[in-house]
């Protein structure tokens, strides 16, 4: 091998040990940063999985309050037919006690007409009125019984939209509680409903950061592999170059072993001609003889 292959080879090899710790730093970075982005997006794959579980207990809940607006709008329902049903009863009763009034010409609630005649008759007990004014109120008295007995007639009516106005009364009261249940749980329910549309607004948002994070893995393992791919060439190259290089150092090395050893021989061989011959040695002659023991 010549001198310029064998500096050529040397070049080569010192490149490749160079680009080799090159490709070993980037290849360490870059996976430092790798190890980052997916820190991170496990991160927001967190925060995703909490909102998705955010998501279902309010649509767990809003399902169930809506379910409660429905039963509620079909007992309200109920309860409407039913006061619809009472009121068409109280009309008959109402129609049913005009009929009885008029047929026996009675005037007001016969209860009316019983208070007016136990106050006439305390008035009678209690008061000292003169006999003519008396007689008058006996009359009156008399003639408010004749009302009272004629007007009996329909106190059964009268005690039937009694009770039938405050049936009614208290199922309004109901319908109006019904109502506030559906006002109040539609409420909630709408709530629920704009807190999943808000978190799935934050999800997909999040999404996109999980992808940016994933796309920035997925560039890493790229370049990495890449990175490998080109670092396993050089390694291949040098370990190739590798033996040619130690041959060719110990055959440098040989060469200058003997050469060294030839100069030794020559300079023992004039420093003996010079011993031979009686001449004075020098202090390079000195270090000759020292270096040949």
């Amino acid at each position: 091998m010549g001198k310029q292959e064998e500096r050529n080879l040397f070049d080569r090899l010192e490149l490749l040990k160079r680009e080799i710790s090159h490709l070993g730093n980037r290849l360490n970075s870059l996976n430092d940063q790798r190890e980052s982005a997916i820190r991170k997006k496990r991160e927001v794959s967190g925060q995703i999985i909490a909102l998705i579980k955010t998501i279902k207990s309010a649509k767990t809940n809003r399902d169930e309050l809506t379910k409660q607006v429905r039963n509620s709008k079909e007992r309200r329902r109920e309860i409407n037919d039913e006061i619809g049903r009472k009121i068409e009863e109280a009309k008959k009763l109402n129609e049913e006690k005009r009929k009885i009034m008029q047929k026996y010409n009675i005037q007001g609630n016969p209860e009316y007409i019983k208070e007016e005649i136990e106050k006439l008759e305390y008035k009678i007990e209690t008061e000292a009125y003169p006999y003519r004014e008396e007689k008058k109120v006996m009359d009156i008295i008399k003639e408010k019984k004749k009302q009272y007995e004629e007007a009996k007639k329909v106190s059964d009516v009268f005690e039937k939209m009694h009770i039938l106005n405050r049936e009614i009364e208290r199922l309004r009261r109901k319908c109006d509680d019904a109502h506030k249940k559906v006002q109040t749980r539609a409420g909630t329910s709408q709530e629920k409903h704009e807190e999943m549309i808000e978190t799935s607004g934050e999800i997909d948002e999040l999404r996109v950061k999980e992808k940016e994070h994933q796309d920035r893995i997925d560039g890493f393992d790229k370049e990495m592999d890449q990175i490998n791919e080109d670092l396993g060439k050089r390694l291949l190259e040098m370990n190739e170059i590798s033996p040619k290089v130690g041959a060719v150092r110990e055959e440098t090395k040989a060469k200058r072993e003997s050469t060294a050893q030839g100069i030794l021989e020559s300079k023992r061989r004039a420093v003996e001609e010079k011993l031979a011959k009686g001449e004075k040695l020098t202090t390079e002659d000195l270090i000759a003889m020292q270096g040949m023991r």
